[in-house]
């Protein structure tokens, strides 16, 4: 059985090198400016008013939906680390939904803290004291959804595991491997750098790859006429696919 994915990130980046001559193995991860994009849009030159949100994040992949847009907002990651705990919670199941995000809005715990990979369990209980076979055997069952074992809890309560990260790993019904959040969030960086220090570049790539809908009309509006198009495209009610894909 092969799972074959289809990903336009690597077309992507081929473009961007011949519009802008900037080899895309050679940006950097740790790009200030571009790392900046998923916490804030100063690097920009535009406000969370004209952009609608407070990220800058909009047409990266794997970053760009209003969703994962909303855990950058609720948790302003600064680091590559923290960006792929991100990438993780957002591709699981019942990982960030009514768990992690709920732990991080109410103090209990930090974005470092959560669970936010399948690695990260392992690991944790083997920082706990934990055999590192039990704590492998813990994580399997947990990254499928089968939540914990009455033995592997008593034996987790045993060795002081947090009640929150106890309840956590009840709740969670699939787990995303962290090398695979990783991979994703290379890609991310450096398409956000072209973004920031290559931008006619970056839009034009988007729009010629990525853009499945696109209205001229739209780049004639002023800064007012955009937030009130952009309303009436994010409607709920009436939005129709079409409407959704404009907007974004």
């Amino acid at each position: 059985k092969l799972d074959l994915l289809g990903h336009d990130d690597p077309t992507v980046l081929r473009l961007l090198e011949r519009m802008t001559g900037v080899p895309a193995l050679s940006v950097p991860c740790d790009d200030p400016a571009a790392l900046s994009l998923f916490s804030g849009c100063e690097a920009l030159g535009l406000g969370a008013e004209e952009l609608g949100t407070s990220v800058g994040s909009i047409a990266l992949p794997e970053f760009g939906t209003r969703f994962v847009r909303q855990m950058l907002e609720a948790t302003r990651p600064r680091t590559f680390a923290e960006l792929v705990r991100i990438s993780g919670l957002s591709h699981g199941t019942d990982v960030w939904t009514h768990n992690a995000d709920e732990l991080i809005r109410s103090g209990r715990a930090t974005l470092r803290e959560v669970i936010a990979t399948r690695d990260d369990i392992m690991l944790n209980l083997i920082h706990y004291g934990l055999a590192p076979k039990q704590a492998f055997q813990i994580t399997e069952q947990v990254r499928k959804g089968k939540g914990l074992k009455p033995d592997d809890e008593s034996e987790m309560r045993a060795h002081s595991v947090p009640d929150w990260y106890i309840d956590s790993c009840q709740k969670i019904q699939y787990m995303f491997p962290k090398a695979h959040a990783a991979a994703y969030v290379i890609m991310a960086v450096r398409i956000a750098y072209f973004k920031v220090h290559h931008p006619a570049a970056f839009y034009a790539t988007y729009l010629s790859v990525r853009a499945e809908e696109f209205d001229a009309s739209l780049t004639t509006l002023d800064a007012a006429g955009m937030q009130q198009r952009r309303e009436q495209l994010e409607a709920p009610r009436d939005a129709t696919a079409r409407d959704r894909s404009l907007a974004t």
